[in-house]
């Protein structure tokens, strides 16, 4: 079975990996281990309860809290819930958690609440804020800390276009860069070539691309010259054979293909052409990058086929390709310690700065509420002990309060805009 063969493989996803850790804890507390410490953790897995209460029963661990006093004390505060909980189930080990908890909270802190209309805007005024923030202090800490990661592409525009420096911990989607896109509009293409006519607006939408148009030019095909030429006679469709007649080139791109392996070894060729090309044309460090990354996706996707060959149809691929390209991402270099720093909820934690400004901060973003996040109903996760929308808030309010714990400056903004289920109801 799946157990038996990744275990022989020594691999494993994350709740196998859980399961043998915690089978097999009795073994590696046996051996000599070095000290142990669990710094800034919160909401734990039933696995890692085990586990910590276990090193540190045996005196080969510690675990330090970042909790502020009011946080905890308060018995219907969200962002004390998990470690109120451990403290009452913990009592066997002793742990002086309040000696841990710090007093910053309730220190004076100026705080704004502003809200803005839609995404974009919301993006220029935090983006506004934080380089006005700079300009007045550049000594002190800034993180802008976005509540829906969609708004990091208007919001680096916005920055970028200063001369204020920035980092950005999060990675960037290579699916919302349009240097990738073109392979999307690709498939959408050649569903339509085996009818031999291709609506003339695809074939627009994918010449968009310009390193892949100076592709086709150079190879003496002018698909842009062709739509013209439709335009004339009225014609909303085109036929591509007749335009790539026999070049190489546009039978790599649009011709029929014979199996599902030849066909990703033309695209790791197309990819590789657009590649040295990027180089040649000495185009954008940006599309020189996603180019070369390309080459390496495609390359991933033939190596799944060839090991497990899957993929039947043109659909099957896509939905491969599509998958892959939405774990890619664009990583960004930056001093981590000068500037502005963007982040998700998630990056921001154990991280503390003298200014905050934290975007989104509506219900159904922080926190997001009833959105399901699991096909597991929520009667059977309450009733198994396993984690429903509840926990997922509590999760995300203590991440919310304690980036806010020593923080002097804090700009929250939110979307007053109701639009189809989205109120526009500041979070709670």
């Amino acid at each position: 079975n799946l157990y038996r063969v990744l275990i022989k493989r020594q691999q494993g996803y994350s709740g196998l990996q859980y399961r043998e850790a915690t089978q097999n804890l009795g073994h590696y507390l046996e051996s000599t281990l070095p000290y142990h410490y669990f710094v800034g953790f919160n909401a734990l897995t039933k696995s890692e309860e085990v586990i910590i209460q276990e090193l540190i029963a045996e005196q080969k661990a510690e675990i330090l809290w970042d909790l502020d006093h009011s946080f905890f004390e308060d018995p219907f505060h969200s962002a004390g819930h998990f470690i109120r909980n451990y403290s009452k189930e913990w009592t066997f080990l002793r742990q002086d958690f309040k000696s841990q908890f710090s007093n910053y909270f309730l220190n004076p802190k100026k705080i704004e609440v502003i809200n803005v209309s839609k995404n974009i805007d919301q993006a220029k005024a935090a983006a506004q804020i934080a380089i006005e923030t700079y300009r007045a202090t550049p000594s002190d800490t800034i993180a802008l800390v976005l509540g829906d990661e969609g708004i990091l592409q208007p919001l680096l525009s916005a920055i970028s276009a200063t001369e204020v420096p920035w980092n950005a911990s999060m990675g960037y989607p290579l699916n919302d860069l349009g240097e990738a896109n073109y392979f999307l509009t690709l498939f959408e293409v050649l569903k339509q070539a085996n009818s031999e006519k291709v609506s003339v607006d695809l074939i627009r939408t994918l010449m968009e691309n310009q390193l892949l148009t100076d592709y086709l030019e150079e190879k003496g095909i002018d698909l842009k010259k062709a739509i013209q030429e439709q335009k004339k006679y009225r014609s909303t469709t085109l036929s591509l054979k007749t335009v790539y007649g026999k070049s190489e080139a546009g039978a790599l791109l649009f011709g029929p293909f014979d199996n599902i392996e030849l066909f990703l070894k033309r695209m790791i060729n197309l990819s590789e052409n657009l590649a040295e090309l990027a180089y040649k044309n000495n185009v954008s460090a940006l599309s020189i990058y996603v180019s070369d990354r390309m080459v390496s996706l495609w390359k991933q996707i033939l190596e799944l086929h060839q090991s497990n060959p899957g993929m039947k149809t043109l659909i099957d691929v896509e939905e491969v390709f599509v998958s892959f390209l939405r774990k890619e991402k664009l990583d960004f270099a930056g001093d981590p310690f000068l500037g502005i720093q963007i982040m998700g909820v998630l990056e921001s934690r154990v991280l503390d700065f003298d200014h905050v400004i934290v975007t989104h901060v509506n219900e159904g973003s922080l926190p997001f509420g009833k959105t399901p996040f699991s096909s597991i109903p929520f009667d059977v996760r309450k009733k198994y002990g396993l984690n429903t929308f509840i926990e997922q808030d509590h999760l995300y309010a203590y991440h919310f309060f304690r980036l806010l714990q020593r923080a002097k400056h804090i700009s929250l903004l939110y979307n007053d805009v109701s639009d189809g289920l989205f109120s526009g109801e500041k979070s709670r």
